[in-house]
């Protein structure tokens, strides 16, 4: 069974919404949490936090790597039956910033973190917490080779709407007319809305991640690349 769907069937009936942090205004799943969660749907599954070469004059094996211009960074790598999933995470400090010489502390948290991550690639878990950077509907980036980032900041935000031609009229138009509860469907746009027009309307990421949430299961390869390319609108 895929990673992906066994994880989900246990979420559903155990969310992990109640164990999500808050920090510097980004949302996170506790390592400790993705490590339980793993174990539970996952008991055979094997993780390994990679080892490197020597980088001092000792020889001595270090449990981290670095590029050419001396940042550092860890590796860790999940395997469970036929599915592998490694991924790598920067050794960062407290605002997020690449360390090149680090502390055990400092690669001892980029682990955890690291751990994290490939938890959430390997089978989806709090995927779209990490920072708003990689959405949810960011598939097509991943067929292409192309990893791209986005976030719903204020500056950001104002910037797509200046350039998809958005207000705050629109704003209130895509609101409105996505829930179910409302008291009258605004005039302009005839009911029901399809797919793409939904997406046309979105004026934020925020908007467009929700509206992904909603459809999410139901969505064919061809409707995803929608909310990738509205998303780039976006961005713009």
């Amino acid at each position: 069974m895929n990673p992906y769907l066994k994880m989900n069937d246990y979420v559903r009936s155990n969310p992990i919404k109640g164990f999500v942090k808050s920090k510097n205004s980004f949302s996170y799943l506790p390592w400790s949490v993705a490590l339980h969660y793993l174990k539970v749907v996952f008991p055979e599954a094997r993780l390994v936090k990679e080892s490197f070469g020597a980088y001092t004059s000792t020889e001595t094996v270090v449990p981290y790597m670095k590029d050419t211009d001396g940042n550092a960074w860890v590796k860790c790598t999940i395997a469970w039956g036929d599915f592998v999933t490694s991924e790598i995470y920067p050794v960062t400090n407290y605002n997020n910033q690449a360390i090149k010489n680090p502390t055990s502390k400092d690669v001892d948290n980029a682990h955890q973190r690291c751990m994290a991550k490939c938890i959430a690639m390997f089978c989806g878990l709090g995927l779209e917490l990490w920072h708003n950077e990689e959405l949810p509907f960011d598939l097509s980036d991943e067929e292409e080779g192309d990893v791209s980032a986005g976030s719903d900041s204020s500056e950001q935000k104002a910037e797509g709407e200046a350039a998809s031609g958005q207000t705050e009229k629109n704003r209130d138009v895509f609101t409105t007319s996505e829930r179910s509860d409302a008291a009258q469907t605004p005039k302009k746009i005839e009911p029901p809305l399809t797919l793409q027009q939904r997406i046309d309307l979105a004026p934020d990421i925020k908007a467009l991640t929700e509206l992904w949430r909603r459809e999410e299961l139901r969505l064919s390869s061809e409707q995803k690349k929608l909310f990738t390319t509205r998303r780039r609108e976006l961005e713009k």
